[in-house]
């Protein structure tokens, strides 16, 4: 990227070429992976984070890009703030050396906006220029591949956990006045991993990559072994190289066999952490200590040759888990390994008279699995997200503990006649499978087995398990989730199926008069919906192609996560006709700028909205009524406004209640940060919690009633004072002459006599 600062732009060019020949992108990850695991190592030495990211200040909400360097093909967001300076507060594609401009359309860019980077695997390296004041919490939060940053001059505050969980930074040029320090949880974690800090940027790297893929740390005689950033499946580390640095491999998903050789002393750790497809590994007879976690989840771990002193068991957690998920500990490389390969590339293990499938190292997207097999072990197919059809013969018995988690392309699923037993999380996160048979062999379905595969709409159930649909008692579901989502569940093969994909690539589900989007199959970027469908189901959950939709009058209900991580999606239009959106319809939807609702005002509030991040207002902070940017709201013909009617609306700055309305619902207008004055009437009798919550600006509340009739009111005492607070006038037409806040309409407009 060009650089405007003069002084720096050589400096940090130079640094980048030198940094960016050997940066660490996470092992067998694929670039720009941003999909969050609910299987994540829980480490002792950094705080977790697992709330919804919050979204970035949007004081102008102009949100623009800025293309970045060719070769990781992505770009940079950019916000204006109040002050006339840009935020960067996100990005698009997959950005892999990061150089953040100092100026952007020629304001100054001086902020790095809250989760701007959060859960980007792809980027390896930093530059932040001197032009930068502050970077919010979580703005690099788990970039696992990231292995050196510059900390600008200028920098003054570094947020809470902004580099949290990123494990590879070894390397920090800080030349701020921070005081930045090894090991320290301050200043955002940016220095907790790191092996140097240094202040000028004249210092060189320690770090090195040899031809082989491996990263190695030299300091004098010293050398560390920090990463890998090769594709190889069977490794055996360098020999010269006495220690392997915490998380060195962490997340690595390539390696099938590791041999570790006889000059490694220690393994640091969480050194091989999240290594899934690893199913052997070689502990050198030189290796006295293995750091806590250096194993953990590595669930195909099936055989270990322990060549050192160390005490290694099955099913021990002791020795940073190594043992932990073993079928076999062997003591001497005499022994012949019971995994295989075959041509086809399925990795398989035979324990007595079973056959497990552990793994697969092929290419192909559409499997007919070896009908030699008994089982399919746990994780085989642990995030195959190309892998888009899938049969099971009828020799296997059983599907493993997440054998297909995650495998977002998957489609179509045959289930053999002889499956007995579906384990946890089986298919858990496989968001496109919209059909499944359940033969009549299955007596058993773990728990979560199907759970997040919001598209599941159709269940062949052909067992004798009770499977319902949307079966939920005490937040538990039943037969793992299979039901769940499901809008017919059949009890034969007979009956057809009810969905269908017209000629643009729309899956619908057609019951009667009723039609359901359910899926997308199509590649273009801005849609305009089929005008006869009459609700969304979870359809977009997770397309992040999608830039802008329109939602056409005929549909009424907006399922949950309909269109939950759309990434880009920049802006939603909905039709007129909408009473209903569910739990995180767009939730995570952090680029939405504008709501556009074809209808009035006196509709808009009638809309039930089940959470925050229902309300696309979570993330836009914009609303247009009929193409007019709302920031005066007149409500005359609405009898309740409901609950996050107008949650996170920034644009809004004052409120008319008209006499029909009864109800405020709770959270109503939380966080509508620019909301000076609400007019409310005395036909309001409650007004839910929070209705008023984290509006800074409101100071005039005028009530059209007295002071015994606003007593009357029950309003939700939790989180609504700044409702309370406000200066409240009493309605009066003539000037009172009692002392007391009272107002009356001039010109229309509510003013204090």
């Amino acid at each position: 990227m060009k650089k405007s600062r003069i002084v720096l732009s050589l400096i940090l060019v130079l640094l980048l070429v030198f940094v960016g020949s050997f940066v660490l992108t996470a092992c067998g990850e694929k670039d720009g992976d941003n999909t969050q695991s609910d299987e994540q190592i829980d480490t002792p030495v950094t705080d977790g984070n697992d709330t919804l990211p919050s979204n970035p200040n949007e004081d102008d909400n102009q949100r623009e890009e800025l293309p970045g360097n060719a070769e990781s093909n992505f770009s940079l967001v950019f916000e204006l703030k109040a002050d006339d300076t840009y935020e960067v507060i996100g990005y698009i594609g997959e950005p892999i050396n990061v150089i953040i401009p100092s100026t952007y359309q020629e304001k100054a860019v001086t902020s790095i906006g809250s989760s701007a980077f959060y859960y980007c695997f792809s980027v390896t390296s930093v530059v932040i220029p001197d032009s930068v004041i502050s970077i919010s919490e979580d703005a690099f939060y788990y970039c696992i591949s990231l292995t050196s940053v510059v900390i600008g001059d200028r920098v003054t505050s570094i947020g809470k956990h902004t580099f949290s969980n990123c494990y590879r930074l070894i390397e920090v040029y800080n030349l701020s006045s921070l005081n930045i320090t090894k090991g320290s949880e301050e200043n955002g974690y940016v220095g907790y991993f790191a092996l140097d800090i240094y202040t000028s940027l004249d210092t060189p790297s320690k770090l090195s990559t040899d031809n082989n893929g491996y990263m190695i740390y030299t300091n004098g005689v010293e050398k560390l072994l920090v990463g890998y950033v090769g594709s190889e499946k069977e490794l055996t580390l360098p020999s010269d190289i006495p220690s392997i640095n915490q998380y060195a491999f962490f997340n690595c998903f390539s390696p099938t066999r590791i041999v570790i050789g006889d000059d490694v002393t220690s393994i640091g750790v969480g050194a091989f952490g999240g290594c899934h497809s690893l199913t052997s590994v070689v502990i050198g007879d030189s290796v006295t200590s293995i750091g806590e976690l250096a194993f953990v989840q590595c669930y195909k771990l099936i055989e270990v040759y322990n060549l050192s002193s160390l005490n290694i068991t099955k099913g021990s957690e002791e020795n940073g888990y190594v043992g932990c998920y073993a079928k076999e500990i062997y003591t001497s490389l005499d022994t012949p390994s019971k995994l295989s390969t075959d041509s086809n590339g399925y990795v398989k293990y035979p324990n007595g008279e079973e056959k497990f499938l552990v793994g697969y190292t092929g290419s192909a997207t559409e499997l007919n699995l070896p009908n030699d097999i008994t089982s399919i072990y746990q994780y085989a197919f642990y995030g195959c997200d190309s892998l888009t059809s899938v049969v099971i013969p009828d020799s296997v018995t059983s599907i493993g503990e997440r054998a297909f988690y995650s495998c977002v392309s998957l489609t179509n699923v045959v289930i053999g006649d002889r499956v007995t037993s579906i384990c946890d999380g089986a298919f858990y996160g496989c968001g496109n499978l919209t059909s499944l048979i359940i033969p009549d062999s299955v007596t058993s379905i773990g728990n979560r087995a199907f759970l997040d595969c919001y598209k599941l709409v159709e269940v062949y159930n052909l067992s004798s398990l009770n499977i319902t649909k949307g079966s939920e008692e005490n937040g538990f579901v039943e037969n793992g989730y299979v039901g769940y989502y499901a809008l017919d569940i059949y009890t034969s093969l007979d009956t057809p199926s009810k969905l269908s994909t017209d000629n643009n690539g729309y899956m619908i589900y057609t019951n009667g008069e009723e039609k359901v989007l359910v899926g997308y199959t199509g590649s273009e970027r801005e849609l305009t919906l089929p005008s006869d469908i009459t609700s969304i189901h979870s359809a977009f959950h997770a397309c992040d192609n999608l830039r802008s939709v329109v939602i056409p009058d005929s549909v009424i209900s907006i399922s949950e996560y309909a269109f939950s991580f759309c990434a880009i999606l920049t802006s939603v239009t909905i039709g007129n006709n909408v009473t209903s959106i569910g739990d995180g319809a767009f939730a995570w939807c952090d680029s939405l700028t504008g709501v556009y609702y074809i209808g009035t005002i006196d509709q808009w509030v009638q809309i039930e909205f089940s959470n925050y991040s229902a309300n696309p207002l979570y993330s836009a902070k914009n609303l247009y009524i009929n193409n007019e940017l709302v920031t005066e709201v007149n409500i005359t013909t609405a009898t309740s406004i409901k609950a996050y009617a107008f949650s996170s609306c920034d644009s809004l700055t004052s409120v008319t209640i008209g006499n029909s309305v009864t109800s405020i619902g709770y959270d109503a207008f939380y966080n509508c940060g620019n909301l000076t004055s609400v007019v409310i009437p005395d036909s309001v009798t409650s007004i839910g919690r929070s209705a008023f919550n984290a509006c800074d600006s409101l100071t005039s509340i005028y009530y059209v009633g007295t002071a015994n009739e606003w007593s009357g009111i029950s309003i939700d005492k939790y989180d609504n004072s700044y409702l309370t607070n406000a200066t409240r006038y009493y309605y009066s037409e003539t000037e009172p002459v009692e002392e007391g806040n009272y107002w009356h309409y001039v010109d229309g407009v509510p003013t204090p006599w």
